[in-house]
């Protein structure tokens, strides 16, 4: 990649942001800065998250064990998990669809941890176990390809995810899709999510990482509404060690100035105005409505649906009559805690179920299923560990 009109290999940037003698160097500005919030009468600064990929990262580099934990006149700086696993809040109305499309003979394809995530009665994959023809694919070109190939098949791809993974569906839909292909649309914005964080009574949020995949799609200016109306400090960070480590202190110092920024550390991604191109191919095909993100509820404006003039592969609108109608979907396995963790209020080992009877091998929440959720992330390192 060029960086500054020169290329640099990616070796040397992740050498330069896994450098150790940085990191201690950030480490210790951190701890001076939660000293000095100490001062002020800050005992506790709670930082969220909100993406998968960096829960992946403070855990796989022990980044909470190095934080100030409130010994020796500092402020503990709490590192929190919101909601950034896509799989984790796809609707579970949309699950039970999909099953509902499964049991009804049409192929269903999409990301592996999809097919394991539960719905409300049942899983894709279960219905694979009982003959249902359901397949794991990388990409919606891949269900395309199956598509061409087996022509006499009905054939839908699940399409979850945020801002990050909506474009290229987008233009693979605006290149034509097979006349046996159909779309079930069950993507989410970021953005709206981060007011409802923000308010909810209790989390008592006291800044954001932003997301670092999602904002090279949609740019720092996606976010300026929000600041601009809550001022909460923000950090849009990478997911090296470095990267996490700077968002923190870049956070901390905000407070510690009492000069709230939305700041973009991480230029060599990230821009003002993001991948614009993205942005028009999704705008193309999608259009923003409320949506449903499971453990939330409804948020506003927060979905991407297909359009009125992509009816004809929305398989919402062909077959409406299969869409779960139950008023009371239980969206959250009994004894399951997931809605609560999916919005940081409590941590994994919170929940009873967590490394007892909700493993990786035995997963009964979706957050213990998708592979960016906190259970899982948190469940893999402890077994590492």
């Amino acid at each position: 990649m060029f960086v500054g009109g020169l290329f640099v290999s990616v070796e040397n940037i992740l050498t330069e942001y896994r450098n150790k003698e940085v990191a201690k160097k950030i480490i210790k500005r951190i701890h001076e800065t939660a000293h000095e919030l100490y001062q002020k009468g800050i005992d506790t600064v709670k930082i969220m998250h909100v993406c998968g990929t960096h829960e992946d990262t403070l855990s796989k580099w022990a980044i909470r064990t190095v934080l100030p934990n409130g010994e020796n006149q500092t402020a503990r700086i709490k590192m929190v998990a919101g909601p950034g696993c896509p799989v984790c809040i796809t609707p579970v109305e949309d699950i039970e669809f999909a099953v509902n499309l499964s049991n009804a003979g049409l192929s269903i394809l999409s990301y592996g941890d999809m097919i394991r995530v539960p719905g409300a009665r049942s899983s894709l994959f279960e219905s694979k176990i009982k003959g249902a023809d359901v397949r794991i694919v990388y990409s919606l070109h891949d269900a395309i390809k199956y598509a061409i190939e087996n022509p006499t098949k009905k054939v839908c791809f699940l399409s979850p995810g945020f801002e990050t993974t909506a474009p290229a569906p987008a233009v693979e839909i605006l290149n034509g899709l097979p006349k046996n292909m159909y779309i079930l649309s069950s993507h989410r914005l970021v953005p709206p999510a981060l007011e409802v964080l923000t308010t909810h009574p209790a989390l008592n949020i006291d800044a954001f990482i932003l997301p670092g995949h999602v904002s090279t799609i949609i740019g720092v200016k996606a976010y300026r509404a929000y600041f601009e109306k809550y001022k909460m400090p923000c950090t849009i960070t990478g997911f090296e060690p470095v990267d996490m480590l700077m968002g923190i202190l870049s956070l901390l110092e905000q407070i510690r100035d009492d000069k709230p920024k939305l700041e973009n550390r991480y230029p060599r991604v990230v821009t003002e105005e993001g991948n614009v191109i993205a942005q028009q191919k999704i705008n193309q095909v999608f259009k923003v409505t409320d949506g449903n993100w499971r453990g939330i509820g409804n948020i506003p404006q927060s979905a991407l649906e297909l359009r009125d003039e992509f009816d004809d592969i929305n398989v919402k609108v062909i077959y409406e009559d299969l869409f779960p109608q139950d008023e009371d979907l239980r969206e959250i396995p009994k004894g399951c805690r997931c809605d609560q963790i999916i919005i940081g209020a409590i941590e994994p080992n919170e929940c009873p179920l967590f490394l007892k009877q909700c493993t990786p091998e035995t997963p009964i929440g979706p957050c213990m299923v998708g592979l960016e959720g906190t259970c899982r992330i948190q469940a893999d390192f402890s077994v590492s560990m």
